[in-house]
């Protein structure tokens, strides 16, 4: 996985307010870690500042950010999932074609990192690259450049670099958008994709 650009203004304060909190959680565990060991004769010793950040932070990035509540708070959706792709290619190597694809897109994504993998019998693509963010009244955009490499016994499809554009509705149920690759490929076309069960890829 690797990070990803949002347009929240929510990360910084989030920081902030986890580092506050970790210091006024850490203080407060010294002080009943020290009542413990006048009371009891334990020689406990207390818990730091940054070792409670780092609790906070790795619940806050794995888990607490997907709530309903926080998500609303943070415009940052949860795409994590599987989805069926149904593509069209409707350029390649400068002129007009229409073929047509299917292949299943995987998303695995916490708070601050995120991996798309798209699987088709051709070829595998893995995103090196994203950003996320809300289109208000229209949903959420996922824009995100990738590599692919091609399944072995490819011969005519060499390994290359591309990038999707993908606007998905406000349920994060379904998602639309166009997709190009590089001048050593130079396709374009456009992408659906459906979340569920995984497609039967036979590009």
């Amino acid at each position: 996985m690797h990070p990803y650009a949002t347009n929240s203004p929510a990360p910084p304060k989030h920081i902030a307010y986890m580092m506050l909190a970790s210091v006024a959680l850490s203080a407060g565990a010294g002080a009943l870690i020290n009542h413990a060991n006048a009371s009891l004769g334990w020689t406990m010793g207390s818990v730091s500042a940054m070792t409670v950040f780092t609790i906070l932070y790795f619940a806050f990035d794995r888990a607490v950010w997907r709530w309903r509540w926080a998500r609303r708070i943070l415009l940052v959706p949860d795409l994590t999932g599987t989805w069926q792709c149904e593509g069209k290619t409707l350029f390649k190597g400068g002129a007009s074609h229409e073929i047509v694809w299917t292949g299943t897109l995987t998303i695995r994504q916490s708070w601050s990192r995120i991996r798309i993998l798209l699987k088709t019998s051709q070829s595998g693509s893995e995103s090196i690259a994203a950003s996320v963010y809300e289109e208000p009244g229209n949903g959420f955009r996922l824009i995100y450049h990738y590599d692919n490499k091609p399944a072995l016994g490819e011969k005519d499809l060499g390994r290359h670099c591309g990038l999707c554009n993908l606007l998905f509705d406000e349920n994060i149920e379904t998602a639309s958008g166009e997709y190009f690759t590089d001048k050593d490929r130079m396709t374009a076309g456009t992408m659906k994709l459906t979340k569920g069960a995984a497609a039967n890829a036979k590009t």
